[in-house]
């Protein structure tokens, strides 16, 4: 009888080691509306004067341009811890506004370095990257960027982390420093086209200029910005193109010595640089016109519609965190469906020791807590059970 009771836990031990899967993606799990997501990683941000600005060095920026490659390259297991070394989130998040998966590296709040926050959608329909370099600056520019960026279903989001003055050297002006993960997110992400959304004011120098100004950055602009510059006339503003024919006129937004510009018009890309006035920017119906504008002149075949690409996220049982803990960590899980689900904890004779979930649970993303203080240092497995899923992930307790 002892002899066949050993056997049992044996076999049970050696199943639960069997269902130990290392789940499909290591980061975070989370849903939203990525437009208000976004505002509280804005909110967050080094500030003007305050020189809070961290100013990486070489070895930062390879390390964040190997993310990067892992980022396009789909590695998506290889990124989460590698991240966390710089203070850096990897998440998978699911903007409930249209149910599309993006792939985010955010800097952990409170902000340390400024580096930047960097979205990424495999499942994008367009080669398209939108920019966001001054934040803080230009007022409402982030809101008006990451609404064009779903609504032109585009693969690559960047948005820096720092006002534009954070340091009083300059060196937190993004557009304009090549020492800086911006900077190299932009090179890396290697879209054919980015747009880069910018803001002024039509006073002092700027009285008398249109309510858009475009540029790529050279006195000879590509023949799209003069379409876009009729989309945008069409949509009820004025706008104009700087050019050598234009100069004289809009010589203050050339946008003439973005890095960002120059790096792409020397790589055969893309670079489209546009200035909103202050209105554009900060009112909805406003922003929503210049969205459709730049969609219809870039994006024409999938700007009325993003897809729903929610079916790329199945059942995911993620890896608990922190793992090793003490005496409490978070275990997280997807269902793609309403259905039941049964969580529990084995200890490492496959004895069940706890039974965290047991009911009928909806769909989305859903997080429990285990707290392990009456239990001793050791190995714990969780296990989590469905109709049509199951798996098990290995817990550290130490003490």
């Amino acid at each position: 009888m002892k002899k066949s009771k050993i056997v049992l836990q044996y076999c049970m031990i050696l199943s639960l080691l069997m269902s130990v899967a290392t789940p499909l993606r290591s980061q975070s799990l989370m849903s939203g509306d990525i437009v208000q997501f976004i505002k509280t990683i804005k909110d967050a941000m080094p500030d003007i004067g305050t020189n809070k600005f961290f100013i990486p060095t070489n070895a930062h920026l390879n390390y964040f341009d190997t993310l990067f490659i892992d980022l396009k390259k789909k590695n998506f297991l290889t990124i989460s811890a590698r991240a966390s070394l710089y203070g850096y989130q990897f998440i998978q998040f699911v903007n409930t506004a249209t149910n599309d998966t993006l792939y985010i590296l955010k800097e952990n709040i409170p902000v340390l370095r400024g580096w930047g926050t960097y979205i990424f959608d495999p499942a994008a329909a367009n080669d398209l990257t939108i920019e966001t370099p001054h934040p803080l600056w230009d007022t409402n520019s982030w809101e008006l960027a990451i609404r064009l960026f779903i609504k032109a279903d585009s693969k690559w989001f960047i948005l820096a982390g720092t006002h534009r003055y954070c340091n009083a050297d300059s060196s937190s002006d993004m557009a304009h420093v090549t020492q800086s993960v911006f900077y190299v997110a932009h090179k890396r992400s290697g879209t054919s086209k980015a747009v880069q959304i910018h803001g002024f004011s039509k006073s002092g120098s700027n009285a008398g200029y249109p309510d858009v100004v475009i540029s790529n950055g050279t006195l000879n602009p590509p023949s799209i910005l003069s379409t876009l510059e009729t989309k945008y006339e069409s949509k009820g503003f004025t706008a104009g193109v700087f050019s050598a024919s234009t100069f004289m006129q809009l010589g203050n937004l050339g946008a003439t010595t973005n890095k960002q510009g120059q790096w792409s018009n020397s790589n055969g890309q893309l670079f489209v640089h546009i200035e909103h006035d202050y209105p554009l920017r900060t009112t909805l119906s406003k922003q929503l016109l210049s969205i459709d504008a730049i969609c219809e002149t870039f994006t024409p075949q999938t700007s009325v519609e993003r897809k729903n690409n929610a079916a790329a996220i199945n059942f995911e049982l993620l890896n608990n965190y922190p793992n090793p803990f003490n005496p409490s960590t978070t275990i997280q899980f997807y269902i793609p469906s309403d259905e039941w689900v049964r969580l529990s904890v084995y200890d490492l004779w496959g004895k069940e020791i706890n039974l965290l979930m047991n009911d009928h649970t909806a769909r989305g993303f859903h997080s429990v807590q285990f707290n392990a203080e009456q239990y001793s240092s050791g190995i714990y497995f969780c296990n989590i059970k469905t109709t049509s899923y199951i798996r098990t992930i290995r817990m550290v307790l130490i003490k």
